[in-house]
C-alpha cells in the first residue's frame, strides 16, 4: 500500500471539481483520512468554499507568495495533488517546496492533458510544464504527472466549436489525428486508485500515460451521426490555416491546442505504453457511447 491518507489539492476549477468530488466520496467511504483544498485567503466566505466545505472537504486558506503559510497547511499532508490553470503553473514550484518541507510524500503537478515532451517556445503552456518538472526534480520531492490527452466533456463542446447537440461542428485540420480522450472524473478515479494502491516507488518520477477512448474528429463524427441517425453540419478549417494560427502566435492556447489535436501529437503514449493497467477494472467513459448527447 502506499501509505497515502490525507491528500490536499490546489486548483479547484475545470478539472479540480472532479477530484473534489471523488476524494471526497473515497473519504465518506473510508478509503481516505481527509480532504484538505487550498485556497487563497482573500476568497474567505466565498459561495465555492461554502460549497466544498459542505461536500466534505477541508478549507485552508493560504497566500500563495508565502512559502511558510503554505508549507503550515500542508503539515500532516500526505500528497498533494495541483490542478492548477495556466496562470498559475509557477506558483507551483513554490508550493512544492513548500510541501517538501512540511514532509509531503508525493506531489502531482497540473500536466493532465496532450504530452510534454522536448523543447517549446518559452512562456508557452508545454513550456511551463516542463519547467516545472525540472524544479520539481531539483526540489526533490516525490512526484509523478499523467499523460491523459484533451477531456471529451470539456472540449467536445460549443465552448470549443463542437456543439453536437445543436448539430453543428467545426473540424480544424484534416480530422483524422489519433487522439487520446479521458473524461475528468476518469481522470480523478485514476489518479486517485494509483495513489492510494501502489507504493510511490513504482511510479515515482514519470509520467503515467492513461487513455480512456482513442478517436480522430473525423471517427467521432461518424460515430455520432450513425449513433444518433442525425447529420451533423461540419465546418471545415483547412489545416494550413491551423498552422499558420501558431506560428503567428505561439501563445494562442486553443490554436495550440487544434494544432496538436490535428497532428497526432494528441496521444498520450503508444499503446503498449499506456498504463491504464495500474487501475484494474478501470472502465473510463466513451467519448461517442458516454459522453456525447
Amino acid at each position: 500500500m502506499s501509505g497515502i491518507k490525507t491528500i490536499a489539492l490546489t486548483g479547484v476549477g475545470n478539472l479540480g471539481q472532479s477530484f473534489v468530488d471523488h476524494l471526497v466520496s473515497e473519504q465518506k467511504a473510508g478509503k481516505i483520512s481527509k480532504v484538505i483544498v487550498l485556497s487563497r485567503e482573500s476568497s474567505k466566505g466565498s459561495e465555492t468554499n461554502s460549497k466544498l466545505e459542505a461536500q466534505g472537504a477541508t478549507i485552508a486558506f493560504v497566500d500563495y507568495d508565502n512559502q511558510k503559510s503554505i508549507e503550515s497547511a500542508l503539515t500532516g499532508v500526505d500528497a498533494i495533488i495541483s490542478t492548477l490553470p495556466v496562470a498559475g503553473l509557477l506558483s507551483q514550484i513554490t508550493i512544492a517546496k513548500a510541501a517538501k518541507a512540511a514532509g509531503v510524500k508525493l506531489f502531482i503537478p497540473s500536466e493532465f492533458g496532450d504530452p510534454t515532451e522536448g523543447e517549446y517556445p518559452a512562456g508557452t503552456l508545454p513550456a511551463l510544464k516542463v519547467q516545472v518538472r525540472k524544479e520539481l526534480k531539483d526540489i526533490g520531492i516525490p512526484y509523478a504527472w499523467f499523460y491523459t490527452g484533451p477531456f471529451p466533456d470539456f472540449c467536445l463542446t460549443p465552448y470549443l466549436g463542437y456543439d453536437f447537440a445543436g448539430g453543428k461542428i467545426i473540424i480544424r485540420g484534416h480530422g483524422d489525428g489519433p487522439v487520446s480522450w479521458t473524461a475528468r472524473s476518469d481522470i480523478a478515479r485514476f489518479v486517485t486508485y494509483v495513489i492510494t494502491t501502489h507504493p510511490i516507488e513504482k511510479y515515482a518520477g514519470r509520467a503515467l500515460r492513461i487513455e480512456g477512448d482513442r478517436k480522430t474528429f473525423n471517427e467521432i463524427a461518424t460515430g455520432y451521426e450513425k449513433k444518433t441517425g442525425k447529420s451533423l453540419e461540419i465546418t471545415r478549417v483547412p489545416r494550413a490555416d491551423v498552422e499558420k494560427a501558431v506560428a503567428e502566435n505561439p501563445n494562442d492556447f486553443l490554436a495550440y491546442l487544434y494544432y496538436v489535436w490535428d497532428a497526432g501529437k494528441a496521444l498520450s503514449g503508444k499503446t503498449e505504453e499506456l498504463d491504464n493497467d495500474l487501475y484494474p477494472g478501470w472502465n473510463p467513459k466513451k467519448v461517442v457511447d458516454d459522453v456525447l448527447p
